[in-house]
C-alpha cells in the first residue's frame, strides 16, 4: 500500500505515452518531497479545454481555459475528519488539451508537461502561491527540485 492515496479521474483519453500509474506516482513524489503525513489524499482530474474554461470562468472569473486549477480542501469552511480518515488535500484539475499544446510549444514530451502541472497543482494544495515575486521564487525553486527527481536535470524547467 502506498503512503499516499492519489485518485485519477479523466473524461478524456490519455496519450499512449502516459499511464495512470505514472501520473499518480508524480503526485506521490510531490507529496513525499513536501513531507506530507502518511494517508494524505489528492485527486487528479484530466479534462478538456471546454470543461476547464467553464471551471476557470466559474471559480476565477476568467473566461478562457487554463492549464491547471487547484482546489484545496483547506479553503472554505473547516471540516473535522472522522478518526482514521485520510486527509484529503484537494483536487488538481488539468486540461490535457492545453498540456499537449504546451508540451509541443516547449519541445518536450507531454508526460513532462503533465508532471509539471501535477507538481504545480499539488504545491498549490499545500499553500504555495506565485502572486508575489518572493512567493514565485520559492514555489518555482521547490517545483524545480521535485521535477529534477521526476524527469532529471536536463528536463526540469
Amino acid at each position: 500500500m502506498s503512503r499516499y492515496a492519489v485518485t485519477l479521474q479523466h473524461d478524456i483519453e490519455l496519450p499512449d505515452s502516459v499511464t495512470s500509474t505514472w501520473l499518480r506516482n508524480v503526485a506521490r513524489q510531490a507529496l513525499r518531497h513536501q513531507d506530507q503525513p502518511t494517508g494524505s489524499q489528492v485527486t487528479i482530474v484530466l479534462t478538456d479545454d471546454a470543461t476547464m474554461g467553464k471551471l476557470n470562468a466559474d471559480y476565477r472569473h476568467v473566461d478562457a481555459p487554463t492549464d491547471v486549477l487547484a482546489f484545496a480542501s483547506s479553503e472554505g469552511e473547516p471540516f473535522v475528519l472522522p478518526e482514521g480518515a485520510r486527509r484529503h488535500l484537494g483536487d488538481v484539475v488539468i486540461s490535457l488539451e492545453t498540456a499537449e499544446r504546451q508540451a509541443s510549444e516547449r519541445h518536450h514530451p507531454v508526460e513532462h508537461e503533465l508532471a509539471l502541472l501535477i507538481v504545480h497543482g499539488c504545491l498549490h494544495l499545500l499553500g504555495y502561491d506565485h502572486t508575489t515575486s518572493k512567493e514565485k521564487d520559492r514555489m518555482w525553486c521547490v517545483q524545480r527540485d521535485i521535477m529534477r527527481q521526476i524527469v532529471g536535470d536536463a528536463h526540469a524547467p
